[in-house]
């Protein structure tokens, strides 16, 4: 992963459901349990320093009895989504549908909790254990 991000920086996920009792069902990559699940693709842009900033300062408030500054979690992945993500391959009827904050927010909100998760996953490099002395 290079040291400066730029607008090339992409990470693709790719989202496999199923619609089950008028309930969306995600599956994760490589579980073949269903036979015709429906695919859809959302690019994200890898974030860099001052995306970090604007979604931090937009989701903080003030706590009016402590006065300590507080993070809004569900405002947070809003402005993730928002400012990250960049394509995706949704279409009504046969019209490609545009990455909007509008659209973005008709979204399921199972789905969005989905991509917040695998971004994250994506973003979060992994944790090497210390060497034993």
């Amino acid at each position: 992963m290079p040291l400066f991000v730029t607008e090339q920086d992409v990470i693709v996920i790719e989202v496999c459901y199923l619609e089950e009792n008028g309930q969306l069902k995600f599956l994760e990559e490589g579980d073949d349990s269903c036979q015709k699940p429906q695919v859809e693709t959302f690019t994200f842009r890898r974030p860099n320093w001052s995306d970090n900033r604007l979604m931090m300062a937009d989701s903080m408030f003030i706590d009016p009895t402590s006065g300590a500054p507080v993070l809004d979690p569900y405002r947070f992945i809003d402005r993730k989504m928002k400012i990250l993500l960049k394509e995706w391959t949704l279409k009504v009827g046969d019209e490609k549908l545009p990455v909007t904050g509008d659209n973005i927010d008709k979204l399921d909100a199972a789905l969005i909790n989905y991509l917040n998760r695998a971004l994250d996953a994506k973003l979060t490099p992994p944790v090497e254990e210390a060497p034993k002395q």
